[in-house]
């Protein structure tokens, strides 16, 4: 019957998949589907908090947001679970090509030390202008200006690539 073939087929691709990756429980077509369609490229930075090294990682998403950039952000702990974008948009501030970009409160993390504090802004602030073509991020936090339990931003400063 036709049923029995298409389980056939998937049990052979899941056991492929399987042997690759032991994470791998089965393989769903419609995830396969929407995967196929993910065409934006994201670029997104982690850290290594002994070495103070950035590492600069690409990813597919369905459309290249904020979102998505603080999405791989928490799933790589640069950012804690919960950080959501409020606003964001790209404009000129004096003749520089700007993302501004406001986040809720669940961005600043009072758990870690300055280094930490300041290699996850590095990480957040390169991932944005890399993938937008940006120069630099006005970034504040439920529309206050940011500021950690290390680093404050005042008017007029502006993360820029490191």
């Amino acid at each position: 019957s036709k049923n029995s073939s298409e389980n056939n087929v998937e049990k052979t691709v899941e056991n492929k998949d399987a042997s690759k990756d032991k994470n791998v429980v089965k393989v769903d077509k419609k995830k396969e589907e929407k995967s196929s369609s993910k065409k934006a490229i994201i670029i997104y930075y982690t850290y290594d908090i002994n070495t103070e090294a950035l590492n600069e990682n690409k990813t597919y998403a369905d459309e290249v947001s904020v979102g998505n950039v603080i999405k791989e952000l928490v799933n790589n702990k640069v950012l804690q679970s919960g950080t959501a974008v409020n606003t964001a948009k790209v404009t000129n501030i004096n003749g520089v090509r700007t993302l501004v970009v406001d986040v809720n409160s669940k961005f600043v993390n009072f758990n870690q030390g300055s280094s930490a504090e300041m290699l996850s802004l590095r990480s957040f602030a390169n991932s944005l202008i890399k993938t937008f073509h940006v120069s630099q991020v006005k970034l504040t936090v439920d529309g206050a200006n940011y500021s950690g339990g290390h680093i404050a931003l005042k008017d007029g400063q502006y993360l820029k690539f490191k």
